[in-house]
């Protein structure tokens, strides 16, 4: 944003200028979230709806029949499993680096509007987690009430399903009962919309998914709200 423009904007202003492009640009996530789910749905009760067919269009043979039968339900488990599944997992790492990002511009708004002693680069922490530090212990930003605590808890839960599938693709490998579960597996099992899937990879549901972007509004609107 040009100097000359930010200067000629009144306070109340530039949060409200700052705080719809952030909604907004979580709408386009809700809106692409829309848009590609319909399309799966669309595609696999095509599919579907193939099933309903006579079995004389597709021969009279039992083991013919069958075989296309398998090949169809090939079909519709590839759209719901491989499809639908990578996609959610690649909108959960496209999510967390928003956020990330988002933190990080506001660190450095924060640095050099308030001509604060030290940068996010000095600390030894960054992304989300050292932006936290910041922003909290720097810049006085307050991470405890009005609902950012838990907030707070919500999105480190959503660090650990991110950070999963970057470094794992989402595979977790599970504890032998009775062991103890990890952080990783309460996570999974306390929260609506995360699964296990084939091989005990990740499933994201669209409620995760939808939960979390509201999560992420509330809490940048409030730090927004604060800070500026």
């Amino acid at each position: 944003m040009p100097n000359s423009l930010r200067n000629g904007l009144s306070k109340s202003a530039m949060q409200a200028l700052v705080i719809n492009a952030c909604i907004d640009r979580l709408e386009d996530f809700r809106k692409y979230t829309d848009e590609l789910d319909s399309k799966f749905h669309s595609d696999k009760q095509a599919l579907i709806n193939s099933y309903d067919l006579p079995r004389e269009n597709f021969g009279r043979d039992e083991y013919e029949y069958q075989e296309i039968m398998e090949f169809l339900s090939d079909d519709v488990s590839q759209i719901e499993n491989v499809f639908v599944g990578t996609f959610r997992r690649s909108t959960v790492v496209s999510l967390y680096s928003f956020l990330e990002k988002q933190m990080v511009m506001l660190c450095k708004r924060l640095k050099k509007k308030d001509n604060l002693p030290i940068s996010l680069a000095d600390l030894q922490k960054s992304g989300v987690e050292g932006s936290r530090i910041y922003l909290s212990k720097i810049a006085g930003l307050d991470f405890q009430s009005n609902g950012m605590n838990g907030y707070w808890v919500d999105l480190m839960k959503f660090n650990k399903v991110r950070n999963q599938i970057v470094h794992e693709e989402g595979y977790v490998k599970r504890s032998e009962p009775p062991g103890e579960l990890t952080s990783l597996e309460v996570i999974i099992r306390d929260t609506s919309g995360l699964s296990y899937g084939w091989n005990n990879q990740i499933t994201v549901e669209r409620a995760f998914i939808d939960s979390t972007i509201d999560t992420i509004e509330k809490f940048l609107t409030n730090l927004y709200k604060q800070a500026l």
